[in-house]
């Protein structure tokens, strides 16, 4: 087992957690940005196309109105020879003014249909990136968050004065030397650190006569 860490690259963290945030940053910018597109987008076709082509609609309405009331003057206005008048060109205009009117009815009829499956497929967006917002939002911070810790950690670590290889040693030998005879029965042999003990004075004898 190793009695102490091999650290040398504290710095991979500091540049792993300022990748982290760019990161962070860059997809908080395009998620808003794609939001923000996205709801300028539908919201023009749902209000701004559909009132265009609603406009375009009453315009080429009146202009059909215009139109036929052109065609039946012409029809009951009498010619000086007694004759029917031409109503070519009358019915020309009717008919450019009716072929309008429909392609602004149908281009009405897609905006409609657009802004529905816009919606539908907003609703499938927001669904789709919904993990990744919420990874932006809270678990990649909190990943920050940690990788700050880690790297404040192991700098204080770094920080601290190395031990001596040989004490520990020593300090391990005599542990193990100790636990040995505490095994066995026997006494255990005084530490270097410990203070010298003082040997029992001698017992007096008494004079014989």
């Amino acid at each position: 087992m190793s009695i102490q860490a091999h650290i040398t690259s504290v710095h991979v963290l500091d540049d792993f957690k300022a990748a982290l945030i760019k990161f962070v940053e860059e997809c908080q910018l395009a998620l808003s940005e794609s939001d923000s597109e996205i709801t300028r987008t539908l919201d023009w076709v749902k209000r701004d196309c559909q009132m265009h082509w609603t406009k375009i609609i009453r315009k080429k309405q009146e202009e059909v109105t215009m139109c036929k009331s052109a065609l039946f003057r012409k029809q009951i206005t009498p010619s000086p020879n007694d004759q029917r008048a031409s109503v070519v060109d009358e019915k020309k205009a009717l008919q450019r003014a009716q072929n309008d009117l429909a392609e602004a009815e149908v281009a009405l009829k897609h905006a409609k249909r657009w802004a529905i499956e816009l919606e539908r497929q907003y609703t499938m967006y927001r669904g789709a990136v919904q993990s990744l917002s919420a990874a932006v939002e809270r678990d990649l911070p909190n990943a920050i968050l940690r990788l700050s810790r880690m790297a404040r950690a192991l700098d204080d670590y770094l920080r601290m004065p190395s031990p001596d290889l040989a004490d520990l040693l020593d300090n391990s030998r005599r542990s193990m030397s100790v636990a040995s005879m505490k095994r066995t029965g026997e006494d255990a042999p005084p530490s270097a650190d410990s203070p010298p003990t003082n040997p029992a004075p001698p017992t007096p004898q008494e004079p014989t006569p």
